[in-house]
C-alpha cells in the first residue's frame, strides 16, 4: 500500500491552483442557487430514493471532470443532506498539490442532483447570497459577520489578530507569536513570553467595573510621581485613548489606556527606552502598526473550531488537520504524508533526503500525563539507554496556547528537537531534524521550518 494512501488532512488556501487547471474562486452568486450555472449534475437516484448520497458523489465528481479537476484519487464524503441541499467534502488520498477542495454544495432539482460550486476559497456569504439554507452550511457557520466587524485586510507581512470575547482585532508583524495565558490578557511576543530582547506588547482587557481610562491613568501617575511620566492621547479605534509613556517596570514601557463597551483595555508596550536601540525602534514599529490598524467589533463568547487559524503568505501554506485538531503554518515546497497511524510527516522531496529539513508530528493518548511528565520520561529513558548523555531541556515554550516541553539533542539517526504538547487529552510530539548546528545551512533552514510551525500551530477545539 502506498505509504501516502492513509492521509486525510486537508490542506486549505484561498486560491485553488492544480496541475490540471486553475479554478477562480466563486463570485458572489444570485440571490437564488437555481439562478447559478449549473457547474454538473447527475440523473441517477432521485431526491425520494432512500439513500442519495451516491448521486451526490457522482455529481460532484462529473462537475470536477468536466472542470479539469483530478479525480484519480479524489473522494467524496457527503456530510449533510436536508431541504434538497447537500454539502459534502472532497479529500484526496495523495496530496501532490498545496491547496485541494474541500466543499461542495449541491442542489436536487428537475429530478437530478446539481452542483453549485465546490473548492476551498468558497466565502460563507457566497453560500447565504445563493440561497443555501443553514441547514446545510458547515458547523460554526452561523451568519454573514454583522455590520461592524470591520477588521483590517492582512498584508504581506502581516496577521490578524481577532480577539472576540474583548470586542477587538489588529494587525500584528509577521515573526510575532500570540500568547494567550489568561483569561483577560494577550502577548504579542517573539519566540516565548520568557524573550525580554525583542519587543512585545501585553494586552490585558477587563471588566471596568464603573472605572474610566483617566482613573486607571491618574492612579498610576501616582503610584510613580516620583518619575518623569509622560502623558499624551491618541486615537484608536475610533476612541481616544490616554497614552503613558516612560513608565519604569522590568523595562521602561509606554501603556495606552481606554475603555469601551463596559472593558478597561490596557497595551504596554516594551521597551520604551531609546537607550535600547534597535530594540526600541522595532517597538515603534508594532506600536504603530497597533495603533493603526486596531478596529472593535461585535463583542461574542462563541468560537468556532478553526477560527484562530492564521492565513498563508507567498512563502507558507496551511495545514488543517481536523482528524488530530489542529492547524499550522508551514513553508511552500514541503510535502506531506503520512506513513503511520497517529503520525504526519513533512519533508522536501523524500524522507531519505538529508539535504533538507523534516518535521514528525505523532498524535496518540495522553493516558493522564502532563506534557512536562512525558518530557521526563524521556530524559529518563535516554538516560538509561545512552549513560552520560545530556539532553537540553527549555522552560517557558508555549504552543497552541498550551504549556509545552522542548527537548534539545535528543539521539537517535539524527540528533533531533522535539516539542511535546498535552491538549484535551492528546499528547502531540512534533520533531525537528536535524538539530545539529554543524548541519549549517540544513539546520537553518530547519530553525525556520521550526519557528514556522511554531508560531503558527493552533488547536481547532
Amino acid at each position: 500500500m502506498n505509504w501516502m494512501g492513509l492521509l486525510r488532512v486537508v490542506v486549505l488556501g484561498l486560491a485553488v491552483t492544480l496541475s490540471a487547471c486553475t479554478v477562480a474562486q466563486a463570485n458572489p452568486p444570485a440571490t437564488s442557487a437555481r439562478a447559478v450555472p449549473d457547474l454538473g449534475s447527475s440523473a441517477q437516484a432521485p431526491w425520494d430514493a432512500t439513500e442519495p448520497s451516491a448521486a451526490i458523489e457522482q455529481a460532484m465528481l462529473d462537475s470536477m471532470k468536466a472542470r479539469g479537476a483530478p479525480t484519480e484519487n479524489a473522494k467524496i464524503v457527503v456530510q449533510k443532506i436536508a431541504d434538497g441541499y447537500a454539502r459534502a467534502a472532497v479529500y484526496y488520498d495523495v496530496v501532490r498539490q498545496p491547496t485541494v477542495w474541500d466543499l461542495g454544495f449541491a442542489y436536487f432539482e428537475d429530478g437530478a442532483w446539481k452542483v453549485w460550486a465546490f473548492g476551498s476559497g468558497i466565502a460563507q456569504e457566497h453560500v447565504e447570497a445563493a440561497g443555501i439554507p443553514r441547514s446545510v452550511w458547515p458547523d460554526g457557520w452561523l451568519s454573514i459577520p454583522p455590520e461592524g466587524d470591520n477588521c483590517p485586510e492582512t498584508t504581506v507581512d502581516t496577521q490578524l489578530l481577532k480577539n472576540k470575547r474583548h470586542g477587538y482585532c489588529l494587525l500584528y508583524p509577521v515573526g510575532y507569536k500570540v500568547e494567550k495565558h489568561s483569561e483577560v490578557e494577550t502577548d504579542l511576543v517573539v519566540g516565548s513570553l520568557l524573550n525580554a530582547e525583542d519587543p512585545r506588547v501585553n494586552i490585558r482587557v477587563e471588566d471596568a467595573g464603573g472605572r474610566t481610562a483617566e482613573e486607571l491613568a491618574e492612579q498610576v501617575t501616582v503610584d510613580f510621581e516620583a518619575f518623569p511620566v509622560e502623558r499624551s492621547s491618541i486615537v484608536l479605534g475610533n476612541v481616544e485613548a490616554i497614552v503613558l509613556d516612560q513608565l519604569p517596570g522590568q523595562d521602561i514601557n509606554r501603556r495606552v489606556l481606554f475603555e469601551h463597551d463596559g472593558l478597561l483595555y490596557q497595551l504596554t508596550f516594551l521597551p520604551a527606552d531609546e537607550n535600547a536601540g534597535d530594540a526600541y525602534r522595532r517597538m515603534e514599529t508594532l506600536y504603530d502598526k497597533i495603533v493603526a490598524s486596531f478596529a472593535f467589533i461585535p463583542r461574542s463568547d462563541e468560537w468556532f473550531p478553526g477560527e484562530d487559524c492564521l492565513g498563508a503568505k507567498a512563502d507558507t501554506q496551511l495545514l488543517f488537520a481536523e482528524m488530530y485538531n489542529f492547524c499550522m503554518l508551514y513553508p511552500i515546497g514541503y510535502d506531506v504524508g503520512e506513513p503511520a497511524e497517529n503520525e504526519i510527516v513533512f519533508f522536501v522531496g523524500s524522507l531519505q533526503d538529508g539535504t533538507y529539513p523534516r518535521l514528525f508530528i505523532e498524535v496518540q493518548d495522553a493516558a493522564g500525563r502532563t506534557a512536562e511528565q512525558v518530557a521526563t520520561e524521556m530524559q529518563a529513558d535516554v538516560q538509561r539507554s545512552i549513560p552520560g548523555y545530556t539532553v537540553e531541556r527549555s522552560i517557558g515554550l508555549r504552543l497552541g496556547y498550551e504549556p509545552a516541553e522542548m527537548l534539545e539533542h535528543m539521539p537517535g539517526q539524527e540528533i533531533s528537537r522535539q516539542v511535546i504538547v498535552v491538549h484535551g487529552g492528546r499528547l502531540y510530539k512534533l520533531t525537528f531534524l536535524p538539530a545539529e548546528a554543524q548541519a549549517d545551512e540544513v539546520y537553518t533552514q530547519m530553525e525556520t521550518l521550526y519557528t514556522t510551525v511554531i508560531d503558527s500551530f493552533r488547536f481547532l477545539r
